[in-house]
Parts: C-alpha cells; sequence; structure tokens
C-alpha cells in the first residue's frame, strides 16, 4: 500500500453490542424531540454531549463509511453505503410522520384535559419557533441515520474484509482526535448562552380566553426574551391589563390586589342587594395571569423569577418581569433578563418588552 494510503482502525466486533449503542441513540433522540414537559429544564447540553460521544463510537466502529467517498471503496462497501442510505432516509420519514402523530395527540389530550389557554406541561402562549431540543433530536438523525442502519445491518468480521481502506493525501487519523468535538461543542454553547443578544419572542396563536371585566376594558399580553438563540432559555410574560380611565391593573393574579376603581365596577355590575364574595373579586387564571408561565430553558435553567405590578399616582400600571438565565450549575454566569410592560389608565402601552 503507498504512503498516501491510511487505514482507519478496526471497528467494534461485537454485533450486538454495535446494536445495543444503536438503540441507545434512537431512544435517546425521541426522548428530545418528544419530552413531555416541554423543556429539557437546561440539561440539553448534557444529552447532546452524550448523543455526540454515541456518534463518535459508532462513526468509528463502521469506519466511517457513510461518510467515505466513493472512489475509496470497494464493490461491497459501496453496495452497503448504498442501501444504509436508501434505507436510512425512509426510516427518518416514518421517524418524522410518527412525531407529527404524537404532536396531534398531545394537543388532543390538551383540548381534552382543558389545558387549551396554554397552561398545561409543554404548552406556551409564545411562538419561540423551532424548539432547541427538536432541532437536536432532528440533526441527530439527518447526520446518523445511514450510520445507525450500517451499525445494525453490517456483521462486521475479523477478516481483512472487515477493515476499510480509505484512500487520501491525508495523514491517518487518530482514534481520539474525534473527541475533541466534545470541548469544542462545549465551548460554542456556552458561548452562545453567555454573549448571543437576547431576541424578542411573539405571542403564539390558538389559545382560547375569557379576557372580560366588569366595567373595563381588558387585553392579553403575551411577550418573551429568548437568550442564547435555540440553544438558551426563554423568559416570559403573561398577562391580562384592564383599564377603566381610571385605572389600568392585573387580571387573573389573586395575589395581586385590584384598585379601588375596579371594586367600585365589579360592586356597579352586581345585581341591587347581592354582595360579590370575596374569592370572585380577581380570582386566579393561569391562562390569563401567571408570573413568568412561558418561561422554558432546553440548555439552561431560568432561576429566580419574581413579578411586580405596581400603580403609580396617574393610574398607569407598571408589570415587571425579572429573571436569571443559568447557562452552569448553581448559577455560575448567570444573566439577568428584565421585562417591563407599562400600560395608562386609557389602555396606551407606553413600554413593552
Amino acid at each position: 500500500m503507498s504512503p498516501s494510503n491510511f487505514v482507519l482502525s478496526t471497528r467494534i466486533q461485537q454485533r450486538g453490542l454495535r446494536r445495543r449503542l444503536v438503540l441507545a441513540t434512537l431512544a435517546i433522540s425521541a426522548f428530545t424531540a418528544v419530552t413531555v414537559s416541554g423543556s429539557l429544564h437546561g440539561f440539553g447540553i448534557a444529552i447532546v454531549l452524550v448523543l455526540a460521544s454515541l456518534d463518535i463510537i459508532l462513526i468509528h466502529s463502521t469506519d466511517g463509511l457513510a461518510f467515505a467517498r466513493t472512489r475509496s471503496l470497494d464493490e461491497r462497501q459501496r453496495a452497503l453505503r448504498d442501501r444504509a442510505y436508501r434505507l436510512g432516509f425512509r426510516l427518518f420519514g416514518l421517524a418524522v410522520i410518527l412525531l407529527m402523530v404524537l404532536s396531534v395527540v398531545i394537543s388532543a389530550l390538551a383540548l381534552i384535559t382543558g389545558q387549551i389557554g396554554g397552561i398545561g406541561p409543554g404548552f406556551t402562549q409564545l411562538d419561540e419557533g423551532v424548539p432547541g431540543h427538536t432541532l437536536v433530536a432532528v440533526a441527530e438523525l439527518v447526520l446518523m441515520m445511514p450510520t445507525l442502519v450500517i451499525a445494525w445491518v453490517d456483521p462486521g468480521g475479523t477478516d481483512a474484509a472487515a477493515t476499510v481502506t480509505v484512500v487520501g493525501s491525508r495523514r491517518r487519523a487518530r482514534p481520539y482526535a474525534a473527541w475533541l468535538a466534545l470541548p469544542l461543542l462545549t465551548g460554542a454553547w456556552l458561548g452562545a448562552a453567555l454573549a448571543l443578544p437576547a431576541q424578542r419572542a411573539a405571542a403564539g396563536t390558538g389559545f382560547i380566553l375569557d379576557d372580560s371585566f366588569p366595567g373595563a376594558t381588558c387585553r392579553h399580553f403575551v411577550d418573551g426574551a429568548i437568550v442564547g438563540a435555540e440553544f438558551g432559555a426563554t423568559v416570559g410574560l403573561r398577562v391580562e391589563v384592564c383599564w377603566n380611565h381610571t385605572d389600568a391593573f392585573v387580571v387573573g393574579d389573586s395575589q395581586i390586589p385590584l384598585p379601588a376603581s375596579a371594586l367600585h365596577g365589579i360592586a356597579a355590575s352586581a345585581p341591587a342587594g347581592v354582595s360579590v364574595p370575596p374569592n370572585f373579586v380577581n380570582p386566579a387564571d393561569p391562562s390569563l395571569t401567571l408570573c413568568a408561565a412561558d418561561s422554558s430553558g432546553d440548555f439552561a435553567a431560568v432561576a429566580s423569577t419574581e413579578c411586580t405590578a405596581t400603580i403609580d399616582a396617574s393610574g398607569t400600571l407598571h408589570y415587571t418581569v425579572y429573571a436569571a438565565i443559568a447557562p452552569l450549575p448553581f448559577s455560575v454566569g448567570a444573566r439577568a433578563i428584565t421585562l417591563s410592560l407599562v400600560v395608562d389608565r386609557d389602555g396606551r402601552v407606553i413600554a413593552q418588552p
């Protein structure tokens, strides 16, 4: 063999072990794609590193056949690789269909259980685009499906044909060089979570709300900030604001007291001689108002959340959400996020995230 040739190291010989690695990869990818809670709660990077480790082992065990140049392969290897691509992407299409069906089932269950206001686990009133955990699962399957098929169907063996000779002008790749991808992935994620500017998350659609209040006009506000793009976390603002030309105030949070003008409107709307029970004055309704309700984090945790609502002397409402985005444990490297909403007594929005 000429000096320009190099041979990738011998694959894992045990077919059963390779199949177990394939099943582990598929199971983790499925869990990542359809996590019931709607978020990985900051553990996304750990899952990415586990998947990357499995990928390195599987690519090494198949001698990188799925990514090798055609001219470097013999007839048997080309046939195996072509079969892996055909079968692999058919299986990927099937996985996408199953994911869509599962999404429909989850949405139907949400309707049955009354979680149409975006208050159940995994349901949000924000439009965050494609979640980071879904991107990870799709990228994993797109890149690795042919390799997974090869690792599953190729019997391997100990004969000379089991070792793939790859022709090229490069030096022989050392087996441990691929593991450098793990710290590089970690560094890229940390850089995104710590340095990328926050982006606005717009309100979603499809939720049904009852936003009426006696003697007042109301508007539902949903807003948010995405930190670290799809590989960080989202802080949400969800609040129902009503105004009666005397005060602007929050409805749907029993912990936030109503102003006297709002209480007067409730009393005026009640039938003569009938008093409104205290628990009916401003009952809690998480579909209307809930502190940081739409916050989520696949790759960073949303911590230290606090919401405040004050009405100044002119009747203007100041509603603020405070939160910290922590990509690392113990709030190391946490970023402070503040979302402010200001609405005057006539319903004019003075400030919005």
